[in-house]
């Protein structure tokens, strides 16, 4: 448990340091929570925040670039997101490239 505390702790100091906006903020506590279950979609992003799909889409995707989701195997309605706590570090494959699902995390 110390060492998922630790990561979380982690986690947060690089949401502190990124440009997220209050939905962000909003459905990362929540997605960091114990109790959360099931994948992020744009469904749920847009009927948990009271926003557009589209604005959802964007949100996602925004966190998605920042290394804070990384999107799982799926297209079209079947796109669904999980909560990535890996450090920016770790997002890297042997070749210096951040693979497609983490997006860019600049």
């Amino acid at each position: 448990m110390l060492g998922h505390t630790v990561t979380l702790q982690k986690f947060w100091h690089r949401v502190e340091h990124a440009a997220c906006n209050q939905r962000q903020l909003h459905m990362l506590r929540r997605i960091t929570r114990e109790d959360w279950t099931g994948p992020v979609t744009t469904k749920k992003w847009s009927a948990m925040t009271k926003c557009h799909i589209d604005t959802a889409n964007r949100d996602i995707k925004t966190l998605v670039e920042h290394g804070f989701l990384q999107k799982e195997p799926g297209e079209g309605k079947n796109t669904h997101y999980s909560l990535s706590l890996k450090e920016p570090e770790e997002l890297f494959n042997e070749n210096g490239i951040v693979p497609e699902e983490y997006g860019d995390t600049r």
